[in-house]
């Protein structure tokens, strides 16, 4: 299981909504060199990750969070 968040871009003070600052979203690349990816999939949303050469890419929008099933 891999937890991924991007809290950069999230401005929040006590007194004020928070904003997120998107120019903060980011794209992130995930691979191993211990044990070859073959597989992976992100559980909030179920969606299947395109694995090429034992790695794959998502992205992460300010103020997000991603968790990922990998074999």
């Amino acid at each position: 299981i891999l937890y991924a968040f991007n809290n950069k871009g999230v401005i929040k003070f006590a007194d004020t909504p928070h904003v997120i600052d998107h120019a903060f979203d980011t794209e992130v690349s995930v691979m191993s060199s211990l044990v070859g990816i073959r597989s992976a999939r992100e559980l909030t949303r179920n969606e299947r990750q395109l694995v090429e050469n034992g790695s794959f890419r998502f992205s992460l929008p300010a103020g997000e969070f991603r968790i990922f099933e990998i074999r």
